[in-house]
């Protein structure tokens, strides 16, 4: 069958634009910023916190990139590897954070920022499960990141 549809923007394009955007600081600034509280019982502000500026751009790039992400994924040529090297990085995000879990302040996250931090979560989630490259990730990892990210819900936080 043929279809009307003209892409605006060559695959290639997408790809290499998504290849440059993981070599960048950009993308390892912002994937720490938007998993930092992955794994953590609690909202609780970490001693290190970025600015409140930062927090909201680095989760809606993270979550807008997955979302890009699982979008082009395809078969042609250097793809598979480029995916590869985006899940290799949150492996190894997500592995950090759960093994060095940041020391706490008296101060709970404010219920607006944990919605910031919930939805770049469930857009790592979604495209991991997307993938479907389970082999690269540690299937534990990926439960105790899923299971971390259900208990940090809480009302109006529904996806």
């Amino acid at each position: 069958t043929k279809s009307n549809f003209i892409p605006v923007v060559s695959t290639e394009s997408c790809f290499n634009v998504f290849e440059s955007i993981l070599k960048s600081n950009l993308w390892k600034n912002a994937i720490n910023i938007a998993l930092r509280h992955s794994f953590n019982a609690g909202w609780i502000v970490s001693d290190d916190t970025p600015s409140l500026e930062e927090e909201p751009i680095a989760c809606a790039f993270v979550a807008e990139l997955m979302n890009f992400a699982g979008a082009i994924k395809g078969k042609e040529i250097g793809q598979d590897n480029t995916h590869k090297t985006l899940i290799v990085t949150i492996n190894n995000t997500l592995v950090r954070f759960r093994q060095n879990l940041h020391s706490s302040k008296e101060d709970s996250v404010n219920a607006s920022r944990q919605s910031w931090f919930i939805e770049a979560e469930f857009a790592v989630l979604k495209y991991l499960i997307d993938m479907r490259h389970v082999q690269l990730l540690d299937s534990a990892l990926l439960m105790d990141f899923a299971f971390s990210l259900i208990g940090s819900l809480s009302v109006g936080h529904e996806m």
